[in-house]
């Protein structure tokens, strides 16, 4: 099928500057992803889902870790489906023969990262229980049997590296592109509002099927669009420099006054404060975290985001369990096991990672997508 004169729109030129902006906000939203999984209060610790109930807990340390890990850090996933599918339609034709290319593209860039990743967890899961006191480390309520049925569960539908449901909804967004490239290009923003509305009203929903990551990657994809077509997103002057600051505002105001409410309207406004982190932090870059393109430590990270986010769990589950069982009860260890498991995570993910791309290039290709 050839494209129509309306579906050829000329690309969107990735420049060095998008490129280093692109590279060092997905890095920056992988490293706030590690404080989000390493909340460690409420009832879902205990099941294993490692991300906080609808009302936080109360007193200093409930303040300080949801104010980290449920406002501060609670906007990469939509960021990074946003720039999933503003990458993906940035150079997309109208053309049969075009979708079908990127769609093969994406089976090694997602797909088989996914398999390779979802089955490290597993392995690494059924060792843990088999070693002497493993089970103490592993979630209480997550993974069940390993009989047959179970295992292609936890391989397929509920990965034991929970993060993989990113990949698992990313990968129903290419599925659904071919329905999304001409509903994005009639209906523009419009375009995203189911999503949006299933998303806001909290319709069921499973790691194959987000609606927040089908919500930002349809945004994402008819932003592309928009781009291509020679239209620009109107923002006043101070935008980069005040949005960010309303934010940080929000996120302070709600962890104070909200974060006990687990009502229908409190939901609703954490995800506009969700939404509003996106925004925040994409046109508060020039001003905000520019300055951080040159910082050696982030420099060194930058090559292995996708290793660190894929390879963070079960990971981060056991260093956490462990640092609490080694560690006396109380609010001290609940805050030192918060910040420090992540930071542990990370240089472990960060050594495997750069030891791998060394010794063994063409396993690490495979497990990072030839990212």
């Amino acid at each position: 099928m050839a494209a129509t004169p309306s579906d050829a729109l000329p690309p969107f030129a990735v420049g060095p500057d998008l490129a280093r902006r692109l590279r060092l906000v997905t890095l920056t939203a992988i490293l706030a992803v590690l404080f989000v999984h390493s909340y460690n209060l409420g009832s879902r610790f205990a099941a294993g889902e490692n991300t906080a109930a609808a009302p936080g807990a109360p007193g200093p340390v409930g303040f300080v870790e949801y104010l980290v890990a449920q406002a501060l850090c609670r906007w990469p996933a939509a960021l990074l489906f946003a720039v999933s599918g503003f990458l993906f339609f940035r150079d997309l034709d109208g053309g049969a023969g075009a979708l079908r290319a990127k769609l093969r593209r994406r089976l090694r860039t997602a797909l088989l990262p996914f398999l390779l990743w979802s089955a490290l967890g597993l392995l690494a899961y059924a060792a843990a229980r088999l070693a002497p006191g493993g089970g103490r480390l592993l979630a209480s309520g997550g993974a069940g049997g390993l009989d047959t049925a179970g295992a292609l569960r936890l391989l397929l539908w509920q990965p034991v590296a929970y993060p993989l449901w990113f990949l698992q909804t990313l990968l129903t967004c290419f599925a659904l592109s071919p329905l999304l490239l001409p509903a994005a290009r009639r209906l523009r923003w419009a375009a995203a509002t189911p999503f949006l509305a299933c998303w806001l009203a909290g319709a069921p929903a499973s790691d194959w099927t987000q609606w927040k990551g089908l919500a930002f990657f349809s945004l994402g994809a008819v932003l592309a669009l928009e781009l291509r077509a020679g239209r620009r997103l109107p923002l006043f002057r101070a935008a980069p420099a005040v949005l960010p600051l309303a934010w940080l505002a929000a996120c302070l105001l709600f962890t104070l006054l909200l974060r006990d409410q687990g009502t229908w309207w409190a939901a609703l406004l954490h995800k506009g404060m969700m939404t509003l982190g996106v925004v925040a932090v994409w046109v508060g870059y020039p001003v905000h975290l520019r300055r951080l393109e040159g910082w050696r430590p982030l420099r060194l990270l930058l090559p292995y985001g996708f290793f660190i986010y894929a390879a963070q769990e079960p990971l981060l589950s056991a260093v956490k369990r462990a640092l609490l069982l080694a560690g006396e009860a109380g609010d001290g260890a609940l805050l030192a096991a918060f910040f420090v498991a992540p930071l542990l995570t990370l240089l472990a993910t960060w050594a495997t990672a750069a030891g791998l791309r060394r010794l063994t290039p063409r396993p690490y290709a495979l497990l990072t997508g030839g990212r």
